[in-house]
């Protein structure tokens, strides 16, 4: 479906754009907390009970079609919000390669389909980020491949991805709900990245052609953000980096919104 209205649709102007499933919707309503991570993973022990009867599960990412739109539009989005699309990190990192003028960016995995067995729904695994890692952007030979091919090249190579992506980004936003069997997610990974992308001093940012990452919030399952990544956004925070980090509760809400900048649990 997503695929038939992107080849419909031609927008010059775009700026902005939010891409949601019905997932998070579903989910809500079949399993409405206070932890709805737990009461899922209750209901697919059950025989009876299978994870095609839940319909956002069943789709996927119309790269295609998605990138035909923005050749055909040639609009400089500014915006991209991601949020339980079923989108792997090779496709997303197509895509944001696509979108130099790219300032604001949330991702929101999937919630509990990591287990589903229908596709790999990990956008923030470690090939996302060590791309969006602004530290690796200096090799001239990997900075003229396709994404594609740069994703190949360094996957298999176990060299770093040379880019960066979205090189202009201020606000990035990632929702990374991990499980044992979930294979990409990596907290030093992570934290490399926004420190990367923390880049107060002008004439650095001017070298390496990569704005000040200025705002990032972060939204985690419980037990999954190491202390050394607590305490290197922390660190940030206090240089001036504006952060936000909410953890899925064991016993309370999903997640509890925190404004105070606080890299700590946030509290109900």
């Amino acid at each position: 479906m997503l695929g038939l209205l992107m080849n419909m649709l031609t927008l010059p102007l775009a700026e902005h754009l939010s891409l949601t499933t019905a997932g998070s919707a579903v989910c809500a309503e079949r399993f409405p907390g206070p932890n709805p991570q737990k009461q899922y993973q209750r209901w697919t022990r059950n025989p009876a009970h299978n994870v095609s009867d839940i319909p956002f599960f069943i789709c996927q990412w119309p790269r295609m079609a998605f990138n035909s739109f923005l050749g055909r539009s040639r609009c400089s989005l500014t915006t991209l919000e991601l949020k339980a699309m079923p989108i792997p990190d090779c496709d997303t990192i197509a895509l944001l390669d696509l979108l130099p003028e790219l300032r604001k960016l949330v991702i929101h995995e999937l919630p509990w389909a990591w287990n589903s067995g229908r596709f790999c729904a990990t956008i923030t695994g470690h090939h996302l980020l060590r791309c969006l890692n602004a530290s690796t952007q200096s090799d001239s030979f990997t900075s003229t491949l396709t994404p594609v091919a740069r994703w190949s090249s360094w996957s298999s190579s176990n060299e770093k991805f040379h880019g960066p992506l979205v090189p202009k980004l201020k606000h990035l936003e990632l929702g990374i709900w991990p499980a044992e069997v979930q294979l990409g997610y990596e907290p030093e990974v992570l934290l490399k990245m926004v420190q990367s992308r923390w880049i107060p001093d002008a004439a650095r940012r001017a070298e390496i052609g990569v704005e000040c990452l200025e705002f990032f919030k972060l939204k985690i399952a419980t037990g999954w953000l190491s202390d050394e990544t607590r305490q290197g956004l922390e660190y940030l925070r206090q240089a001036g980096l504006v952060v936000h980090v909410l953890e899925e509760k064991e016993d309370e809400d999903y997640f509890a919104e925190d404004d105070n900048g606080s890299v700590e649990s946030a509290e109900v």
